[in-house]
C-alpha cells in the first residue's frame, strides 16, 4: 500500500515536471534557476515521503505511537499540490481549457470573476 501511494506520488511529480517545462517552453519563459529551485523543492517532497516512512517504522520500536498514517498522509498532501499545479501549468500551456478545468476543479476564484 505504501509503495504504491509513493508511486502514484512519484507520477504526479513527475507530471508537474512536464508541464511545468511544456509552459515555460510554451511560453518562453525557461530558466534554469527557476528549474533549479522547482527540482530542489521536489526533492524535498520526496525526502518528506521518506521521514514519514522512516518515522512509521522507527516510532513503535521507541514506544512512539501516531494513529495517522504518516506515509499515506504526506503522500496525499503532495499528490494534491502536484494536481494543482499541474492544472495551473496546463491552463498557461492552453488558455481555452481554463474556464473548463475551472469548472470541473470548482476553483474558487473562477466564481469571483463571474
Amino acid at each position: 500500500m505504501k509503495l504504491t501511494f509513493f508511486l502514484v506520488t512519484l507520477v504526479f511529480v513527475a507530471l508537474d515536471i512536464l508541464t511545468g517545462w511544456t509552459k515555460a517552453l510554451a511560453t518562453g519563459t525557461t530558466n534554469s534557476s527557476i528549474m533549479r529551485v522547482g527540482l530542489y523543492h521536489k526533492l524535498g517532497e520526496i525526502l518528506a515521503v521518506g521521514v514519514g516512512y522512516i518515522c512509521e517504522y522507527s516510532f513503535p520500536l521507541v514506544g512512539i505511537s501516531v494513529a495517522l498514517p504518516l506515509v499515506e498522509s504526506i503522500c496525499t498532501y503532495i499528490i494534491l499540490m502536484e494536481l494543482a499545479s499541474v492544472i495551473e501549468n496546463i491552463m498557461k500551456i492552453n488558455p481555452q481549457l481554463a474556464d473548463v478545468l475551472n469548472r470541473v476543479f470548482k476553483r474558487g476564484d473562477s466564481d469571483e470573476k463571474r
